[in-house]
C-alpha cells in the first residue's frame, strides 16, 4: 500500500504485517518515508462490520479487529497521516540552509 500526504507533499509507504486478521488476532502497521526512515503518523480506521465497526488502531500502529463480526468477513481501511510535527519537519527539511 502507499499513500501521499497532500499537506506536506511527503510520500508515505504503509505496510501491514498481515492483511487478513481474525477477530481474536492483531497486526501491526508501519509507515515509512521515501528515505526509509519511520514516519511519525496518526493512524485511523474506517469501514469494518456494519454493527461491530472497524476495530481499533493504536498510536504505534497496532490494529485489533472488533471482538465479533455479524458476517463472514469485513473490509477495513487503515489510513496514516503525517503528524503536525512531522509535517513541520518536512517543511524545514525541504527549505534547508545555505552558506552566504
Amino acid at each position: 500500500m502507499s499513500a501521499s500526504n497532500s499537506l506536506s507533499g511527503a510520500s508515505l509507504t504503509v505496510q501491514a504485517a498481515a492483511t487478513h486478521v481474525d477477530t481474536n488476532g492483531s497486526t501491526r502497521f508501519t509507515a515509512t518515508l521515501p528515505n526509509g526512515e519511520p514516519a511519525d503518523v496518526d493512524w485511523s480506521v474506517a469501514g469494518g462490520d456494519r454493527v461491530a465497526g472497524p476495530g481499533t488502531i493504536s498510536k504505534n500502529g497496532a490494529y485489533r479487529p472488533p471482538a465479533y463480526l455479524t458476517g463472514d468477513a469485513a473490509t477495513v481501511t487503515v489510513s496514516a497521516t503525517l503528524t503536525k510535527a512531522a509535517q513541520a519537519q518536512s517543511v524545514v527539511d525541504r527549505v534547508g540552509t545555505a552558506d552566504i
